[in-house]
């Protein structure tokens, strides 16, 4: 039996179960989801921020099950008006099924045989006419299309079969990371027994926490660099809640895993005995919980990364120039907040935009550490925020002094990915509580070996072309944009040193839309009456190497 927990607010909220959850064994949460909740998600991106903000929190770590929801226009008498439209675009159907299909571990199903059949006859034809607006035709087709290409497989629960999981983990020496908790496997108090518990802890870096990763046929062996033993399964157990330990390398099925790629650097390892998942006792995030065998159902406390030992050891040397930082969790970039260049600008993740506030010019500091100063304002750099050691500690821009808080070491993660590590703390640059959001905060935290640690560095220009490109951005940031705010009509002053270049304006929107765009031959100065509504709207002036973005309020 499953116990499924409700929500407050007509069961749609459950973010505090992610501080206090229910305990206890086989529990879920049944959310209700309509049009309407949350203030309206009837788009990609407000269903998305709503869903990340109240069920994610508990669908990272525990079953869902959508017990209700329905949708059509209006006119059709359903508990919830709104499209199917399209996923990522506007519309809720389609968005409800995107996003609950990449959760994971989430089921749902329609309010009633109403909103499937007409007037729930058995007999009965596809409801609402079979409007694909309208819930019933698109449900039909969906879940048709479901169980057509996703039945359940006991591949890797069945030792005859094989594995049909990934092999693309090459064979190494790794750190094993759980996606809900950032803890590493551990071998618990540095036993070289046999029989010597498995738990989750901070990364230490010790020999305990090294795992020797070796494919063979399809199945993964994971044995200890401290103990030369194999993870294992106490009495081969085939029951839930058996224990993960150490035991000496027997090439036993009860020492091989199927390893299942869930995307993101993530894996679940699934006994070839017992066909159930390596977990964490109680999705604990706590350090010495216990790890132990589960059913799989594919939550964050059965997922894991491996991190390779080898390229955590020491600093990487960089080519000075500028890059874009993109973090490999999320895929955006790091960002100085609305483009600020004053002391104390906050440093967030954003979605790539190209600018100038997300360039950063890294160059040698001193003894492999880095300054990481942002192009559009290169007398700042990155800072820990009181040059304090805390975890969580905040990044922010900061008039550049030479103090350990603004200097960054590279270490190489594998893959082109590096880490970045504060100086002065040791603690590396992450996005706070590994979110995805636009937004998010960036922070100091002790290395776990999340992605959410993790940095590619897209080069811009080589230090050779810095100096110039600083030299050009400073001119660009001669331009004088006048009134503002403005009741509609701009002018834009412009250097002398682009006087007779083409100079293209655009304006947009805070969605992105392009609401105004035009191109100007030489000119000293410009004139622009875009005519548009009321508000706050961001001004791209950019020519064919450099661009400036300013922020603009019309007020009419």
């Amino acid at each position: 039996n499953i116990c499924w927990i409700p929500g407050t607010g007509w069961q749609s909220h459950y973010a505090g179960y992610a501080n206090n959850p229910v305990t206890g064994n086989n529990i879920g949460y049944a959310v209700h989801i309509y049009p309407g909740y949350w203030g309206g998600v009837r788009n990609y991106q407000a269903f998305q921020s709503a869903w990340d903000q109240n069920v994610k929190p508990v669908a990272d770590f525990a079953p869902i099950a959508i017990t209700e929801t329905d949708w059509a226009p209006e006119g059709y008498d359903t508990f919830g008006t709104a499209t199917t439209g399209t996923a990522g675009g506007d519309g809720f159907g389609a968005n409800l099924n995107h996003i609950t299909y990449n959760s994971g571990n989430v089921s749902w199903n329609v309010l009633c045989p109403e909103n499937l059949i007409h007037q729930g006859d058995p007999n009965g034809g596809i409801a609402y006419d079979g409007n694909w607006q309208a819930c019933a035709a698109p449900v039909k087709h969906w879940f048709s299309e479901f169980a057509n290409s996703n039945l359940p497989s006991s591949d890797c629960n069945n030792s005859s079969s094989g594995c049909s999981g990934s092999t693309s983990l090459p064979n190494g020496t790794y750190y094993i990371t759980a996606k809900h908790s950032g803890k590493v496997l551990d071998v618990y108090n540095f036993s070289e027994e046999d029989g010597a518990n498995i738990v989750q802890w901070d990364l230490g870096g010790d020999e305990n926490q090294q795992w020797i990763v070796e494919q063979e046929n399809g199945y993964y062996t994971i044995k200890s660099v401290l103990s030369d033993k194999c993870l294992d399964v106490s009495d081969w157990s085939t029951d839930d809640g058996a224990n993960i330990q150490q035991w000496a390398c027997n090439g036993q099925e009860v020492q091989q895993f199927c390893l299942q790629d869930m995307g993101d650097g993530y894996y679940t390892l699934t006994n070839r005995n017992s066909g159930k998942c390596i977990d964490v006792e109680n999705a604990s995030t706590e350090n010495g919980a216990n790890v132990q065998q589960w059913t799989c159902f594919n939550n964050e406390c059965q997922q894991f990364s491996f991190t390779p030992v080898s390229n955590n050891s020491g600093s990487t040397n960089l080519t000075e120039g500028i890059y874009t930082l993109i973090n490999r969790n999320s895929g955006q970039a790091l960002d100085c907040f609305n483009l600020g260049s004053a002391n104390g600008t906050n440093v967030v993740q954003w979605p790539s935009t190209g600018q100038t506030n997300q360039q950063w010019n890294i160059t040698q500091a001193s003894e492999g550490y880095y300054r990481i100063s942002p192009v559009h304002a290169p007398d700042q750099a990155l800072d820990i925020t009181d040059a304090s050691s805390e975890d969580g500690a905040n990044v922010q821009l900061w008039q550049y002094w030479g103090n350990d808080c603004q200097q960054w070491r590279f270490i190489d993660s594998g893959e082109g990915y590096y880490q970045i590590e504060a100086r002065h703390s040791g603690k590396l640059l992450e996005i706070a509580g590994a979110s995805g959001s636009n937004g998010a905060n960036a922070q100091q935290w002790p290395a776990n070996g999340h992605h959410c640690q993790q940095w590619s560095l897209e080069q811009v220009l080589k230090n050779a072309s810095a100096k110039n490109n600083m030299d050009e951005e400073k001119d660009l940031l001669e331009f004088t944009i006048f009134p503002n705010p403005s009741n509609g009509r701009l002018f834009i002053k412009v250097p002398s040193t682009f006087e007779k270049e083409k100079i293209n304006i655009a304006i947009y929107d805070l969605s992105g839309k392009v609401v105004f765009a035009k191109t100007f031959e030489t000119q000293k100065q410009i004139s622009l009456h875009p005519k548009i509504e009321e508000g706050l709207y961001f001004m791209k002036i950019y020519t064919e190497k450099q661009e400036l973005v300013r922020k603009i309020k019309i007020s009419n």
